[in-house]
């Protein structure tokens, strides 16, 4: 097996911290949903809930869940596209 070997170490920017951060947040928030989700099963299943109430609450998790995905998304393109100083002067 090869070995990458580096003369110098690598440098992580904020940028880049700022990423992993993002991505670890995005996989919670779809981790969460999925919880949500099987948990809501899992009711259904026992019959805690009706059919009618399942498929609101699901409806409503998935509405958010998917509101959650795109601002994520837009934020993303926003921040990378967009300086800091382009921002302050359009939201002031």
């Amino acid at each position: 097996m090869a070995v990458l070997k580096r003369s110098e170490p690598a440098i992580l920017s904020t940028r880049d911290l700022s990423a992993g951060r993002k991505l670890l947040e995005s996989y919670h928030h779809v981790e969460g949903f999925y919880g949500l989700v099987k948990y809501l099963v899992r009711l259904r299943r026992e019959g805690a809930i009706e059919n009618e109430v399942f498929e609101e609450l699901v409806k409503r998790a998935s509405a958010l869940f998917i509101e959650a995905e795109l601002t994520e998304r837009i934020d993303k393109i926003i921040e990378n596209k967009l300086s800091p100083e382009i921002l302050l002067d359009i939201f002031q």
